[in-house]
């Protein structure tokens, strides 16, 4: 262009800005009317400029997202995960195959050791997809297990991607555990998967918090806590930090709070690269791999198919976050096992967002904007006073030996739970724009068996109760 039209409108100082929204304002106060705060007290400011960024500040720094590199492909790749969940070993690997064959290009098992693999992944070629692996009781029985099949159906275990979605200490939160146990377990797991170098054994698993009702804050905190605690008891037995690290993938559970669950994942990233940093390690940042899935949090039973929605705005979420890894939960899970039509509904949520809204196009939309660099930068903060308050304390483990973690949490939960049916927050079909239904009949179930557990729950339990108690 010859003519450049910017230059045609004046430079304004965010000074300017404010004074216009002030005078706009007409006495009112610009604080409460117009700044709104988040769970954890993080500021949301109406408007940001460039004048808002502080240069050199750690998360700032370019975020970038894994790129194939391979022509033909895309700049943006995440992988679409179907759960396999039990039965019958010849019909599961029926619905295996037809999910490959439209649109899932990863796998996530359920593997306590018993299952005949050779039936359940006839016909699946590993090297060319990826597996997670939910363990049962013993995660080392459950790698073992799938190992022995690799090594027995002939593939090379180099090329095997994937990795256990196992963390140990966020276990102990559901069953009780020794912390001497988990560091040995861990070392186990490290040691049996040598041979897969490019398949991941721990994850931090933040969902874990997630889906019990805690903020953002908390979930990257309480995650990345006890994984400091996990790599100080294994580097302590001799293990390298940096062999630790590499065989380590971020987990995560997306909400609906839209550029909230963005920033928490891209935080989530900077935060495992600085930790890395601390131990001498370094990391590029597109080799941190993320595992994300949709929230079990913010599903509920009442108006059903409004959860198709607020999936596909967690899964875009996810998506533009950076996950590498998206798992969209079927929207009847709040009852139980899914049928066909809802794990096909959910595979293609997945599909679309690609194929059709074309966010694979584009390696990074958020970059650039400068609300949401604040608000990563803004949560990065938060979370690493959190942590440094947890260290002061003891760490991790001193605090869930206490009960803090767990208290602290369920605190959080309830004060969600209760905004919502008392109407302080809204969620569609549940406490505006109802509708009749009849799913309540069976009533609901105890959120928690015992008071150091965290078990997943959901934000409408509350208001389903009421309205079970009324039918």
């Amino acid at each position: 262009m010859k003519d450049n039209l910017f230059e045609e409108f004046p430079n304004i100082s965010k000074k300017e800005w404010m004074q216009q929204v002030i005078k706009d304002l007409k006495g009112k106060d610009f604080e409460d009317t117009l700044v709104t705060k988040t769970a954890d007290g993080l500021k949301i400011a109406p408007f940001y400029t460039a004048e808002d960024n502080k240069e050199g500040e750690p998360y700032l720094a370019e975020t970038i997202v894994p790129n194939p590199s391979i022509p033909g492909f895309s700049p943006r790749h995440w992988v679409n995960v179907f759960e396999v969940e039990e039965g019958d070993g010849k019909a599961v690997n029926k619905e295996i195959l037809l999910a490959l064959q439209n649109g899932a290009d990863a796998l996530l098992l359920s593997l306590s050791g018993d299952e005949n693999l050779d039936e359940l992944l006839d016909e699946v070629l590993p090297q060319y997809i990826r597996i997670f692996i939910v363990p049962g009781k013993d995660p080392l029985t459950s790698i073992q297990h799938f190992f022995n099949w690799v090594k027995r159906s002939d593939f090379d275990p180099h090329e095997i991607q994937g990795g256990l979605l196992w963390d140990g200490f966020a276990n102990i939160l559901i069953n009780k555990e020794s912390k001497d146990n988990v560091i040995d377990v861990a070392a186990a797991l490290l040691r049996e998967t040598e041979e897969m170098d490019q398949f991941k054994v721990f994850a931090i698993d933040s969902a874990i918090y997630h889906n019990t009702g805690a903020s953002p804050v908390q979930e990257l905190s309480y995650s990345l806590s006890a994984f400091i605690e996990l790599v100080d008891g294994l580097t302590q037995s001799g293990i390298s930090a940096g062999f630790i690290f590499e065989k380590t993938l971020l987990k995560t559970a997306v909400g609906s709070d839209y550029f909230i669950e963005m920033t928490k994942i891209k935080t989530f990233r900077k935060l495992y690269h600085q930790l890395a940093k601390l131990y001498q390690i370094s990391i590029p940042m597109e080799n941190i791999f993320i595992f994300s899935s949709t929230s079990y949090w913010t599903k509920s039973k009442l108006d059903v198919h409004t959860n198709m929605l607020r999936s596909t705005t967690e899964a875009m979420a996810a998506i533009l976050g950076g996950c590498n890894a998206l798992q969209v939960l079927p929207h009847d899970i709040v009852f139980g096992p899914s049928d066909s039509f809802s794990k096909r509904m959910a595979r293609n949520i997945s599909n679309i967002l690609k194929e059709e809204v074309y966010l694979d196009k584009v390696l990074d939309p958020m970059a650039g904007s400068f609300y949401l660099e604040n608000l990563i930068g803004d949560m990065f903060t938060a979370v690493h006073s959190k942590l440094m308050e947890i260290e002061n304390f003891g760490g991790w483990w001193h605090l869930y030996q206490k009960g803090s973690i767990q208290n602290t949490v369920k605190a959080m939960r309830d004060q969600k739970m209760h905004d919502l049916l008392h109407g302080e927050t809204v969620k569609i079909g549940v406490n505006k724009f109802t509708v009749p239904n009849d799913y309540l009949e069976d009533g609901i179930k105890k959120i928690e068996a015992k008071e150091w557990q965290l078990l997943s729950t959901r934000e409408s339990e509350l208001i389903e109760q009421n309205q079970t108690q009324k039918s």
